[in-house]
Formats: structure tokens, C-alpha cells, sequence
């Protein structure tokens, strides 16, 4: 469950985090402005988000914020033209100051489209097999446009979420949430998803792949939260860190899974806080019979649907580029302060960083050498970016990186971690 971004500058349709949206001093802000993104696999993003909150002194940042976004990715679509490879429309109503400040709950409704949602195969020795490279747009035009989409699958998923913490003693939280998500799978003809669900494919993995007749994904979750950061939207010091469990089951398709996560963050500064370094891990377990989606998503306090790739867990690798039910991945990044300046009255800082991702995923619990292969088999992105932080709660992100498979760029709001 997350919560949204500064709307100076909107995202990418990815997940956010929690901010002040203030912009004056009287009893209701609102604000409406254009918001726009980049990510390599989606294109570029353009929308318009929409907020109004009630302010009060005794409760911080608001006493109720009401917060709404239209949001499109524009790619060249294989047949000619433009396609939406991706929407993210939301309503989400985030009420912080409950029993005296220590309660926040936030229903957020949203609807989803993923027309070139990834799928390569299963584990982690899943190969990108790229078939569209033996075609170009002189061929014939059928095959050329499967081609585009061997390696891809059409998802809508609107979703309906009810999320909470409690502050149980300074820097823990007990956080919960609980949901219903509608599920819509269009798989491509002649796709590797169409292969791998086809009777002649091998029993091991068409009995793995579920989630794809239409359902309704009901899940909770409940987890313990440490926050030790000096700072939510940059910190330089502390820890962050969620252990959770989570469950989830289908209606319309029968299917069941319990997942566990664990997730630590880790910040120290040098150099009279110049330097700053930050580390991440995530371990994420499933068993039972998770739907297909659930195996590039991790859950937590900050869950992420897009865990096995693309630019808020392994940058330089394709989105979704890898399905498993263990998946362990680490982010190391090293952030230097190069420059500080006022912008329109508000204080601003210019950082530089490089950032190394790594990740190892497992299709399942039983040696399966032909799908998982053998070895450290890591899957590694390396890259830079910049961040600029505008005022105390805005921090845009701009990424590059290359792994052995691609290389990806991002622009988003938001630290990655």
C-alpha cells in the first residue's frame, strides 16, 4: 500500500510514498496540475493529478487529504501509431491525525491497464528470446506486430484498498490492509505466455501459471514497521524496515497463497553529510498458488508490483522481466550532494549517485535446474542518476542503467528507497 507524491511533479505511475501536499496556510488546499514520467519499457507519461485537504493545526501534515490522478504511458505501437502501454488512475482518501495522531487509514481506488505486461518464462534462467528482431515493419505486418508481443500479455485490474498504521511505541508500527482487485487477462496468440499455458507444455509450468480466467483477487496483510530515518523523503541516517505476511485468494478462478517479506533499509552519512549511503534488501516467499502477477511482486509497508525489474527494484532489467516465488534482491547506492540553491523561495539540493542492483529469484521451492539454472546466476544493473530535492517533501529521481539484459532510463518522483 502507498501513498502519493508531491503533485509538483507526478510520477510514473509506479509506487509512491506519503507527503505534505500543503501549498498555503488556509483551511482547505487544492491544487490541480498536469504530471508526467518516463520509464524505458512504458515510454513516456502524462496525466493530471488533483488534491484537496483539510488543514488543522493540531494535526500534521492535514486532518483529511482527498487525491485523485489520470495517468498514460505513450509508446509507438507495433502496428503503426501510438499505444497506451500502461494506465494508472486513482481516488485516494488518506486520513493521518485518528487516535490522536497515532491512527492513519487510507482507502485508495484505482484502476489498472497493462497492454504490454512482461512475461518471459519462468525462474531465472528464463531466456528474452526477442523474435521480433528477425522482423522489421516491411514484413508482413501480422507477423511482425506478434512478434512485438512474444514476450507480453494485456492485464486490467481495478482494485479497491483499505490500509492502516498504528504507532505502537516510538519508530514501531503495527501496519495493515486489506483489498479486492478484479482481474482481466487478455494473453497474445503465439506468445511465450500462450506456449506455456498450452496443453503440450511441460506439466511443471502450465500447472504453476493461474490467475489468467477472469477473478477477483481478495488479500490482507499485516506486518511490524521500524523507522528510525532522519528524514522521510531523503534520509541520510537510520533504518527502515517491514516484516510482513500476507494471503490472498481467488474468486471466479480458485487459488491460494500466503506470502512472506522482509525488507531493511540502512542509511549512513559521511563527509559532514555530503555522501550518503543506502542499502537495500528484500527477501519475498510464496507458497501455495499464487496468481501469475503475484510472482514479480513483493509486499511489505511498501509493496511493488514490478520487483523483478524496472526502475523501482532492478534498473537496467525489463519489467517483469523474471517470475519466481522466492525472489531476494539488493540495492546499494552511494549519494553525493554537489549543489544548493533557493528555487522560487524554497530551499533546493543537487545530488549525484551510483547505484548497484542485484537480484536472484527461484520459479518455486524444488530444484528446478532447467527453469532456475545453476550458480550465483545474479542479475545485475548498474547505473547513475541525479536527484533533485525541491522544498522539504519533493525529491525527483532521474536514472540510467545497463545490465546484461538492456539497459533501462527513469524519471520519477521519489527516492527508490
Amino acid at each position: 500500500m502507498t501513498l502519493g507524491p508531491s503533485p509538483a511533479f507526478g510520477h510514473a505511475g509506479g509506487a509512491t510514498d506519503a507527503g505534505d501536499l500543503s501549498l498555503g496556510a488556509g483551511p482547505v488546499d487544492w491544487i490541480v496540475l498536469p504530471t508526467f514520467g518516463y520509464e524505458s519499457d512504458l515510454g513516456v507519461g502524462v496525466g493530471a493529478f488533483a488534491n484537496v485537504a483539510l488543514l488543522d493545526p493540531d494535526v500534521q501534515p492535514y486532518r483529511v487529504r482527498l487525491t485523485g490522478q489520470a495517468f498514460f504511458h505513450l509508446l509507438p505501437a507495433p502496428g503503426g501509431g501510438l499505444e497506451v502501454p500502461f494506465q494508472n488512475h486513482y481516488l485516494l482518501v488518506d486520513a493521518p491525525g485518528l487516535v490522536g495522531g497515532r491512527l492513519r487509514l487510507t482507502l485508495d481506488l484505482r484502476f489498472r491497464r497493462e497492454v504490454t505486461a512482461g512475461y518471459y518464462g519462468l525462474g531465472n534462467a528464463s531466456v528474452d528470446e526477442r523474435p521480433w528482431s528477425e522482423f522489421d515493419e516491411d514484413a508482413q505486418r501480422e507477423l511482425w506486430i506478434a512478434a512485438r508481443r512474444f514476450h507480453q500479455y494485456d492485464r486490467t485490474y481495478p482494485a479497491l484498498r483499505l490500509a492502516g498504521r498504528l504507532e505502537l511505541v516510538r519508530h514501531l508500527e503495527l501496519f495493515s490492509s486489506i483489498g479486492v482487485t478484479g482481474s482481466w487477462t487478455d494473453v497474445y496468440a503465439d506468445s511465450r505466455l500462450a506456449q506455456d499455458t498450452a496443453e503440450n507444455a511441460p506439466e511443471s509450468v502450465r500447472r504453476s501459471i493461474v490467475g489468467l480466467t477472469p477473478h477477483a483477487l481478495v488479500d490482507g496483510l499485516v506486518g511490524l514497521v521500524w523507522d528510525s530515518r532522519d528524514d522521510e523523503f531523503e534520509p541520510s541516517r537510520g533504518g527502515f524496515h517491514d516484516v510482513s505476511v500476507r494471503h490472498g485468494g481467488g474468486l471466479g478462478e480458485r487459488f491460494g497463497y500466503v506470502g512472506f517479506g522482509l525488507t531493511a533499509r540502512g542509511y549512513v552519512s559521511t563527509w559532514d553529510g555530503a555522501l550518503t549511503l543506502a542499502a537495500r534488501g528484500r527477501v519475498d516467499l510464496l507458497v501455495g498458488n499464487p496468481p501469475l502477477y503475484e510472482l514479480t511482486a513483493v509486499g511489505g509497508v511498501r509493496g511493488d508490483r514490478w520487483a523483478t525489474g524496472g526502475g523501482t527494484s532492478l534498473r537496467g532489467i525489463p519489467l517483469q522481466r523474471y517470475h519466481g516465488k522466492i525472489k531476494l534482491i539488493g540495492n546499494l547506492e552511494a549519494r553525493l550532494g554537489v549543489a544548493r540553491a533557493r528555487v522560487l523561495g524554497r530551499p533546493a539540493r543537487l545530488s549525484v549517485l551510483g547505484f548497484v542492483d542485484a537480484g536472484r529469484f527461484f520459479a518455486d521451492w524444488r530444484p528446478q535446474p532447467e527453469l532456475d539454472g545453476r550458480g550465483l546466476g545474479l542479475k545485475v544493473g548498474l547505473g547513475g542518476g541525479l536527484r533533485l530535492r525541491f522544498g522539504s517533501s519533493v525529491v525527483v529521481r532521474a536514472d540510467v542503467a545497463v545490465s546484461a539484459d538492456g539497459w533501462g532510463g527513469y524519471l520519477d518522483v521519489g527516492q527508490v528507497f
